[in-house]
């Protein structure tokens, strides 16, 4: 099998076949940002054992499609790489890399036990020393930070608005 070939078997899509991350990726990365982010004095939102993360948030959509920033899919390229197994052994592995990705998506703040600048700083924190995939930061890894190019914040009204619009549209395509 090529490079090529290789990093292609690697790639997650969707059922209409858009490259992308599922949820469990962006949610994980955001749990072990945890890590770094205070609760109260002294105690972190994630710890060793568990984490307080799932019960506060949420990311609404199940699959994240990675774009270019202008609707294109995401350009990515294989990326050839020699890690260490728990035996010391190298094992060559090839996994798409993607030099530039955007994705949107919703994050639901289900209780007041977080504030939204707590969220805010959940978010950069993930982003910038956590990262997604194999290959982030917090695999000792140089790849899978993001940060954050638009932050909006709706109301709960406007997110009822925007959840019978969706509603509506789904209803009707």
């Amino acid at each position: 099998m090529t490079p090529l070939e290789e990093a292609t078997s690697r790639l997650v899509k969707n059922e209409v076949g858009e490259i992308g991350l599922p949820v469990s990726y962006p949610f994980g990365c955001l749990i072990h940002a945890g890590r770094k982010v205070q609760k109260q004095g002294r105690t972190n939102w994630t710890n060793a054992e568990s984490s307080e993360i799932p019960t506060v948030l949420e990311i609404e959509e199940e699959f994240l499609v990675l774009t270019n920033g202008d609707g294109q899919p995401a350009p990515w390229k294989p990326l050839f790489s020699v890690p260490y197994n728990e035996k010391g052994i190298p094992v060559p592995l090839v996994r798409p890399r993607f030099p530039n990705w955007e994705a949107t998506f919703t994050l639901v703040l289900e209780d007041k036990e977080m504030s939204e600048k707590t969220c805010r700083r959940l978010v950069d924190v993930a982003g910038t020393k956590v990262g997604v995939g194999s290959w982030s930061p917090r695999r000792k890894g140089r790849f899978g930070r993001f940060r954050v190019k638009t932050w909006e914040i709706l109301s709960k009204d406007e997110e009822t608005e925007a959840e019978g619009a969706e509603e509506a549209a789904e209803a009707q395509g």
